[in-house]
């Protein structure tokens, strides 16, 4: 009976953290009367909410608000089914390999013979399917025998033979405002509608306006003339827009090498990406200010 006690008290705690996280400040524990390290966590957790939400009131409406994001953090990218092409920076840090060294390496190599079995059984289930996004566990052995475990999603890119290989990251977004209000009307939400799809794609290439026009049953021209007027913006350069300013973040507060910022950015190589950004900022994608490894 007290281990269930306990448990709940636990989850208490992580519900309270996540309720933070997402800038809930509100929330309080229920401290219990055996004053333990549960009950000290608690009681930190209450005060360090209370601060933080006295402080935002006292801000008001100039303090930014943040949400969290998940997205996938490409680890390995392999083509030839199993040759590395690409690799994050931070996985050869953590497999303490150098870098040179990882490239052109066998993917089987640095992976476990359980999660060499299970990548097999996925890859020759889909041979010859059209790709799908299948999630699987691998377990990677570093130089020194050390074993990292990671929860990863596998995608094959058609036409080609790229297979690309992602663990989930957070990622942090400040919220955007709008002084749009909508009136709920069945166009201003389909206009809405496509907004939140390539909010939502911006891997995916673009579907035209008349594309657009036939899935939400509403006139082209009608589309592309709210769509300016809600978002002050046009579909194609609010979707160039938004590609970019996830590369810039994702520059920024990750360490992914390029090559997987610009796939993750929705672009088929590197060369196209970097003419994008190059024009949107002036400025060569290789010269941000990047977060700094960890050790």
């Amino acid at each position: 009976m007290n281990n269930q006690v306990n448990y709940k008290r636990v989850r208490d705690i992580y519900e309270m953290l996540f309720e933070m996280a997402a800038g809930n400040f509100s929330l309080r524990l229920i401290k219990s009367k055996k004053e333990d390290e549960l009950d000290q966590v608690a009681a930190i957790l209450n005060e360090l909410a209370e601060q933080i939400d006295q402080l935002f009131q006292t801000l008001g409406n100039d303090a930014p608000k943040y949400i969290i994001k998940k997205f996938l953090q490409p680890l390995i990218i392999l083509k030839d089914r199993s040759i590395i092409q690409s690799f994050n920076q931070l996985l050869a840090e953590q497999l303490d390999y150098k870098e040179d060294f990882l490239i052109q390496m066998d993917f089987y190599d640095i992976i476990t013979k359980e999660s060499k079995k299970v990548y097999d059984k996925l890859q020759n289930r889909r041979n010859g399917k059209r790709n799908t996004a299948n999630k699987i566990k691998l377990t990677f052995v570093g130089n020194l025998n050390q074993k990292i475990h990671f929860f990863c999603t596998v995608e094959k890119l058609f036409p080609s033979n790229i297979v690309v290989i992602s663990t989930v990251s957070n990622l942090l977004e400040q919220t955007r405002q709008s002084n749009f209000v909508i009136d709920k009307n069945k166009d201003e939400l389909k206009i809405a509608a496509i907004y939140e799809y390539i909010m939502t794609n911006l891997r995916m290439p673009l579907p035209t306006t008349k594309e657009f026009a036939e899935r939400l049953n509403i006139n082209e021209f009608k589309i592309k003339e709210d769509f300016r007027k809600k978002y002050q913006t046009s579909i194609y350069k609010l979707y160039t827009d938004e590609r970019l300013k996830l590369a810039y973040t994702l520059i920024e507060q990750t360490n992914m090498s390029f090559v997987s910022i610009a796939y993750e950015s929705g672009y088929p190589n590197y060369t196209t990406f970097y003419k994008a950004f190059l024009k949107k900022y002036n400025c060569n994608p290789t010269k941000i200010t990047r977060k700094e490894p960890m050790k």
